[in-house]
């Protein structure tokens, strides 16, 4: 058997129509980067004892933010460097996507993400009812934003400038207006898990996998986020590779049937080891629950005589983030 080659990817839920108009995404696997403009880097700031006890936790999709937020004088936030104004889409179109926890319902109103007040965008749990979500000034809806339950939710709004907004929660459409309401220009920076222009009203749980574009995304759209709760990256929807998905080292020698991969890797991630005779057909694993080591790289073996493919004239194979 000819260990020819090594292949790193991501999983092959093919959307690439979501990277149209996509203005920036936040994966949060252990940082603040940010996907497409680096300038947008995150910065978690605090008061009370949010700073220190927030941090990052194994999430949707590798990591995840833990925000720490309460009545105790304990508050964190994401704040977004770079241009505050790449963010303001005043008088026009947009949406944001996010996965999230809730923890506890502290106060009346607890912000996902938002621009600010007075006509500026934000998505939050309203104060009307325990179950009540708001985006901006426009919609207010009966959702699931709240639930308690330890499970992941997944949110979508989706803001027209001319058909009017709406608010997906968990693939469903909760709230929506036909009557336009863009948001308006505001000269603060924006904030993942609080309001720029309100303090004190941080979510209070993990917020994962953040993404912004400069249109109302489709129904189609977001059932591929959603992908029936099982979720899908925006980064793997939009086909970016991360360097966290590819093989640094193959230790193997020829007519051996020993196999050892080793790979990127981030600490809370799983990852599966496909193959592959012709690099067409990636349907066999030879293992797909491997949990990330402690370190940077993670190393895995294989016997490939009891996998049964150790005759095979040659193989590919590659890494895939669960």
């Amino acid at each position: 058997m000819l260990v020819s080659m090594a292949f790193a990817a991501s999983p092959t839920i093919a959307t690439a129509d979501l990277i149209d108009g996509l203005v920036e995404y936040w994966e949060l696997d252990g940082d603040y980067s940010a996907g497409i403009d680096e300038s947008h880097v995150g910065t978690l700031q605090a008061k009370g004892t949010g700073l220190a006890e927030s941090g990052f936790v194994a999430a949707k999709f590798g990591e995840g933010i833990d925000l720490e937020s309460s009545d105790a004088n304990n508050q964190a936030s994401v704040v977004i460097g770079g241009d505050e104004n790449d963010f303001d889409f005043t008088d026009a179109s947009m949406s944001v996507s996010l996965w999230y926890t809730t923890e506890s319902l502290y106060r009346d109103w607890q912000t996902l993400i938002g621009k600010g007040e007075n006509g500026a965008w934000r998505l939050a749990r309203n104060s009307t009812t325990p179950t009540r979500i708001k985006l901006s000034l426009s919609i207010i809806g009966e959702g699931k934003l709240d639930q308690q339950d330890g499970s992941w939710h997944h949110v979508v709004a989706t803001m027209d400038a001319i058909e009017g907004n709406r608010i997906f929660v968990d693939g469903e459409e909760v709230a929506s207006t036909t009557t336009p309401a863009p948001p308006k220009d505001t000269p603060v920076p924006m904030q993942i898990g609080g309001n720029p222009q309100a303090a004190d009203r941080g979510w209070d749980g993990i917020l994962d996998d953040v993404g912004i574009w400069n249109r109302p995304l489709t129904d189609e759209e977001v059932a591929s986020l959603w992908n029936d709760g099982t979720g899908a990256s925006i980064a793997s929807l939009i086909g970016a590779a991360p360097a966290s998905f590819r093989i640094t080292e193959i230790d193997y020698s020829a007519g051996d049937t020993q196999l050892t991969l080793t790979w990127d890797s981030k600490p809370g991630e799983t990852y599966a080891v496909k193959y592959s005779p012709d690099m067409t057909n990636w349907d066999a694993d030879l293992d797909d629950g491997i949990e990330a080591d402690a370190g940077e790289t993670t190393s895995a073996s294989f016997d490939l005589s009891v996998a049964g493919i150790g005759e095979a004239g040659r193989l590919f194979f590659r890494i895939e983030k669960q």
